[in-house]
């Protein structure tokens, strides 16, 4: 999902000014390495202090906008993304969100238990392992002074906010969905992934 108003997040009316900077992140998704996934680079909330991805002047809306999504979860959760070889706020394509999008589906739940193994089959604690389509929502949010966002909500109905905060207080906190797993060990399946973004781009190309 992209919080926006349609083509105006990333190209401003005129085109004379340079396109806005995108935050593009998958608050919830179970990831411990950086990777790529297709064109795509994916790299661990938890790293990204020492991964210099983001630029001075995005640093503040950035670590605001990744503190209002933050989940508490002793495993790790959360990753940023942007064209592979670039850093966050550079420009990219939406049309490459939808294959991306699946891509991280088909990689999160991967991994998971089958439900017809038997006791004997099944990893001791497989639950704490578990992940679900939830953790693979993919959020974009245009950067700007870090002191608002917006947000679109709703499934049947759906409903755009836009909260704020002052320079001094945090932003508003982001729910995460109600029934969000938390694995305690992360356990995405990039290999699954990339496949999935490849055969869908594939198809696309041959359409």
């Amino acid at each position: 999902m992209f919080a926006d108003f349609g083509d105006r997040i990333r190209r401003p009316q005129g085109g004379s000014s340079p396109p806005v900077p995108n935050l593009l992140i998958a608050p919830y998704l179970p990831l411990k390495d950086r990777v790529t996934v297709g064109p795509w680079e994916l790299v661990p909330l938890r790293d990204l202090d020492d991964a210099d991805v983001v630029p001075n002047v995005l640093e503040r809306p950035v670590a605001r906008l990744i503190e209002a999504y933050r989940v508490a979860s002793t495993g790790p959760l959360g990753a940023v993304i942007f064209p592979e070889g670039t850093g966050v706020g550079e420009p990219f394509e939406r049309s490459g969100l939808s294959p991306l999008g699946q891509a991280l589906r088909a990689g999160v739940v991967a991994n998971n238990s089958v439900m017809t193994e038997t006791d004997d089959e099944t990893r001791l604690n497989a639950g704490h392992g578990m992940a679900a389509v939830e953790n693979a929502l993919l959020y974009g949010h245009p950067l700007g002074d870090g002191n608002s966002y917006v947000i679109e909500t709703g499934t049947l109905s759906r409903v755009v906010e836009w909260r704020t905060a002052d320079d001094d207080e945090p932003l508003p906190k982001l729910q995460p969905p109600v029934e969000l797993p938390k694995p305690l060990w992360a356990d995405f399946d990039v290999e699954i992934a990339d496949a999935t973004h490849a055969l869908l781009v594939k198809g696309d190309e041959d359409d």
